[in-house]
């Protein structure tokens, strides 16, 4: 796992939105679990990496990933909350803001927590914004756009779409 680690702080930007490409994807929809499998890797290499790897995806990306699971509210919204509501979001801003882990999958849940982690200690300016911006996207938009990008990006590397491997057999 350590050479693992090691080519992978290695990859270009390109590289890495590659693999994401290849590897997060089945039958046309993103794989939350997939891809926070593989940012965890960066995240054994410190919060930084994390950081800055998910940070060097396209935005689309990053909403398609964090849009579906992810909640922002604020300080009046979280004080009309019942008490163990309110003792399951995590703080932000000097108790501020406060923000939900909507996943039912704990390997994305656990993701999610590790990124918003790292970016915490990174860029908290930047982890607000995306935030807000993940909590109030139209759900699966950014996905169908990322699919989009992504496909475009696989005809360019040679891969056939499905159609045209039906029409080649």
């Amino acid at each position: 796992q350590e050479q693992t680690i090691e080519v992978l702080t290695r990859l270009s930007t390109d590289q890495w939105t590659r693999l994401v490409d290849y590897d997060t994807w089945h039958g046309g929809e993103l794989i939350p679990s997939r891809f926070f499998k593989w940012l965890g890797l960066y995240g054994q290499s410190g919060p930084e990496q994390m950081a800055r790897r998910f940070k060097s995806l396209e935005e689309e990306y990053q909403l398609a990933l964090l849009g579906p699971h992810v909640a922002i509210f604020d300080k009046e919204q979280y004080e009309k909350m019942p008490p163990h509501q309110q003792d399951q979001l995590g703080r932000l801003a000097g108790e501020e803001l406060f923000y939900a882990i909507k996943s039912e999958d704990p390997e994305v849940a656990k993701g999610i927590q590790q990124l918003v982690d790292s970016l915490m200690g990174e860029d908290m300016n930047y982890l607000l914004s995306l935030l807000a911006h993940s909590s109030y996207a139209v759900p699966h938009e950014a996905e169908l756009l990322m699919g989009q990008f992504r496909q475009a990006r696989l005809e360019e590397d040679g891969f056939a779409s499905y159609e045209e491997s039906l029409q080649c057999f």
